[in-house]
């Protein structure tokens, strides 16, 4: 058996070492929840979920602490592991949640599959993955190529998956050879000087803990298809992006609702880009701090363009960690931390594609986080003719209701912009119900 020690990306290793340092449960634990409805062949689905395995060597990853530090040990032929399991009852969101709350044992396995039966016509299947191995596209990955697999299993035809160029282990190597440009890291901290933690936090001001807690929920909307168009034109119109049409109204909300101009939203983005890395599993993206600063009286129009100007200037330098950027800042003490820089985070992405199996309903179940990451975590995902938007939130720093107002105020300001693109943040109060209170 090939037992070979590779070292992890610097990635992997800023969230092998967070790791350490929290409580469970972990916050980096993510879950893909799919409902299946219909005759499943559970024998074919075992065989594609074993075939996966084998397939993406992330799935069969040990982290190990050893003598010259932490590595990742990949198992050749590593047993599929998927749990069968009886309906505990209850309801579906609640259940899931919990179960994807279960600790992973790095050293063994960085993934845990459960299918439940809730009937003979009715299973679940969850797979709980830590995200020192998968991202988003991963995930995306595994919607199309589990669908594949399956197909093949239950109608005898060959599978017709390309064969993977690379493998993690030879990704980190070559990262680390690499290695952190120093003009990078001078770009990040001059760019990020004088930042300092957020005081406030939408959808009011108030005190907030100096620590968000392991208290995680979730909250969601829909943008509906006239919103989407409005989003489109608006960009166009703009010459930009939706996503910065999003963060720009985000920084907007910010600074209509709590009076902070100054806002660094994260920003996911991929190392993927060559072949040998756009079809593997694997954790190949990080955060992007973007500041975004939109005075009171500064137009959406020309915010956009501050917003444009940054994501443009900043992508040069998109490969540098975020840990490293974190712990090179030239601010004050308090944002160097993960925690402190990145508090707001801001996902927008391409509709991910659903689960097709032969003959079976599938349906994606989003499942909250088992803890958080950031404050505040907002997804914006384009599917069909809508924007489907949720997001993760700290329950330290968010009640229900103020999470549901601070997703229902950055709606109200994306319909705002949209209709009228010189609007400023002092203009969108009275319309954002935005109540007075003492800091």
């Amino acid at each position: 058996m090939n037992t070979e020690a590779f070292p992890l990306t610097f990635e992997e290793e800023s969230i092998w070492i967070s790791e350490q340092l929290f409580r469970q449960p972990s916050p980096y634990l993510e879950a893909w929840a799919q409902r299946i409805e219909g005759p499943l062949d559970l024998g074919a689905l075992w065989r594609a979920w074993n075939a996966f395995v084998q397939r993406h060597a992330a799935l069969r990853t040990r982290f190990l602490l050893e003598d010259g530090g932490t590595v990742r040990r990949f198992a050749p032929d590593a047993p599929c592991e998927m749990e069968l399991a009886r309906w505990p009852g209850g309801d579906l969101e609640t259940v899931l949640r919990e179960a994807g709350r279960r600790p992973l044992d790095l050293t063994r396995s960085a993934y845990r599959a459960t299918l439940y039966e809730r009937s003979p016509l009715d299973h679940v299947l969850l797979v709980q993955v830590h995200h020192i191995i998968v991202d988003d596209v991963s995930l995306s990955i595994l919607t199309e190529e589990l669908g594949t697999l399956y197909t093949a299993q239950v109608t005898g035809r060959a599978c017709e998956l390309p064969p993977l160029p690379g493998d993690p282990g030879a990704y980190a190597i070559a990262q680390r050879a690499a290695g952190i440009d120093p003009e990078a890291l001078d770009f990040w901290a001059d760019y990020l000087t004088d930042v300092t933690p957020l005081p406030q936090l939408p959808p009011y001001r108030r005190p907030l803990p100096p620590r968000r807690g392991t208290g995680s929920d979730m909250v969601s909307l829909v943008l509906p298809a006239e919103a989407r168009r409005a989003v489109r034109d608006t960009a166009r119109t703009l010459r930009t992006t939706p996503h910065v049409v999003f963060a720009t109204a985000m920084a907007m909300t910010f600074s209509a609702t709590v009076g902070v101009d100054d806002v660094v939203l994260g920003t996911p983005t991929s190392r993927r880009g060559a072949a040998e890395l756009d079809r593997m599993f694997g954790c190949l993206t990080d955060l992007m701090p973007l500041r975004v600063h939109v005075p009171e009286t500064m137009s959406f129009t020309d915010a956009c363009g501050t917003t444009k100007k940054n994501v443009l200037t900043t992508l040069r330098y998109r490969q540098t960690p975020y840990a490293a950027i974190s712990s090179n800042l030239r601010s004050a003490r308090s944002v160097r931390s993960s925690e402190n820089l990145g508090r707001v985070v801001l996902v927008v992405d391409d509709d991910p594609g659903e689960l097709t199996l032969p003959g079976l309903r599938c349906e994606r179940i989003y499942v909250g986080a088992a803890s958080p990451k950031f404050d505040w975590c907002q997804y914006v995902v384009a599917s069909g003719d809508e924007y489907l938007v949720r997001a993760d939130y700290a329950t330290g720093c968010f009640t229900l209701e103020e999470a549901h107002q601070m997703l229902t105020q950055w709606a109200t300001v994306v319909w705002a912009v949209t209709a009228d693109t010189d609007v400023t943040p002092v203009q969108l109060r009275e319309r954002l119900g935005v109540r007075a209170t003492t800091p």
